[in-house]
């Protein structure tokens, strides 16, 4: 996975959402998000992305950013309660 190819193709980057559940009253309190990249005929996780010590901070700060702020808009649109993780 190549951070430059990354970085200048934030349109590939996506949120997934992993819902986090509460234990007292078994209701979605909130999303856990993590990253995806589209790579040619798949979406692959940034986990390997972020934990890098070779790609740039400022590369994996644009990269969270853009995450959030989709995150933020999807949350908005779909007019969902909770938190974001």
């Amino acid at each position: 996975m190549d951070p430059l190819e990354i970085i200048t193709n934030l349109q590939n980057v996506k949120p997934a959402y992993q819902p986090i559940v509460s234990a007292i009253k078994h209701n979605v309190v909130g999303y856990e998000v993590s990253g995806r990249y589209w790579e040619g005929d798949e979406w692959v996780k940034l986990r390997p992305f972020f934990l890098d010590n070779e790609v740039p901070d400022e590369f994996k700060m644009e990269v969270d950013q853009h995450l959030l702020h989709v995150a933020i808009l999807d949350i908005l649109e779909a007019n969902k309660q909770g938190f974001l993780r």
